[in-house]
């Protein structure tokens, strides 16, 4: 934990410490329930005193809230990650160092998600971010559909909310084009986070890396705007739209978008309809 972890932390853990004298009577759902209460504690006591102090002007980096966010340790070390078909997540990629890739060199489907879960996070705005490229591998564009996207999740009891950024195909090599992408979004009180990156739609002959994840906190007053949600796109070439109808914040429909902040609904070509 952090030199300067706060009092109520420290006053936390100890509290927490005593309960682990008495584990040999717990049921497993006392049991599971303190695994849970550790967990919390443990992410309680890297965060900083001066966390309460950030604003969008002076915002606070909480980057150590996630673990090994460099990937110097290995791809496969805090991360958790699932994947169907290609290759991944490899440790030292050869051409940038540390990071993680998942790749597949034919025409074939590559879906992954690469992810951990944080805890303890103060209430208010945060911005994710990490360098992430995404190449057609050499293979045609108009042949491969599917983006990456960087995302958060945030779960309060059964209920979660989704924030996210797409990372569009490029026919760059990845090595050649790597982007910071951003996601900010809001976290409540008690909230678990689940931050990573992943594909949405099928990912045919991709090159897919990252790197370097950063946690930015601007505070519970923050002005910021949260992000939309990618994660639902399904390819790039499939999906289109068709038509889209205006409205002023006042539900008001208009002809053309206003001065100002417009609410834009708009009909796919997959039959979904997208409301921004």
């Amino acid at each position: 934990y952090t030199e300067t972890a706060s009092i109520e932390a420290l006053e936390a853990y100890a509290a927490t410490s005593a309960k682990l004298e008495d584990v040999d009577n717990m049921t497993t759902e006392e049991i599971i329930a303190l695994t849970d209460e550790c967990n919390y504690v443990a992410a309680a006591l890297k965060l900083p005193s001066t966390v309460s102090e950030a604003t969008d002007e002076n915002p606070v980096d909480l980057t150590t809230m996630i673990v090994n966010a460099d990937f110097i340790e290995g791809a496969e070390v805090g991360w958790s990650y699932t994947k169907n078909g290609g290759n991944g997540p490899k440790y030292d990629n050869g051409y940038s160092g540390p990071g993680f890739e998942f790749w597949n060199g034919t025409v074939t489907n590559l879906a992954f998600d690469i992810y951990q879960t944080l805890s303890a996070l103060p209430e208010g705005k945060y911005t994710l971010a990490a360098d992430l490229a995404n190449s057609y591998n050499g293979q045609t564009p108009g042949t491969t559909g599917g983006r990456g996207v960087l995302y958060a999740t945030v779960i309060v009891g059964t209920d979660s909310t989704t924030y996210s950024v797409a990372v569009e195909p490029q026919t760059e090599d990845c090595t050649a084009k790597w982007n910071n992408y951003q996601v900010t979004f809001d976290v409540p009180a008690k909230a678990k986070v689940i931050v990573g990156t992943k594909s949405s739609g099928v990912m045919d002959a991709r090159w897919y890396m990252g790197d370097t994840f950063t946690l930015t906190y601007y505070g519970a007053q923050s002005a910021k705007e949260n992000s939309g949600d990618f994660t639902g796109i399904e390819s790039v070439e499939s999906v289109e739209v068709i038509s889209s109808t205006y409205y002023t914040l006042g539900g008001a429909k208009v002809s053309t978008p206003v001065k100002g902040i417009n609410i834009v609904k708009s009909v796919l070509s997959n039959g979904k309809v997208k409301v921004q």
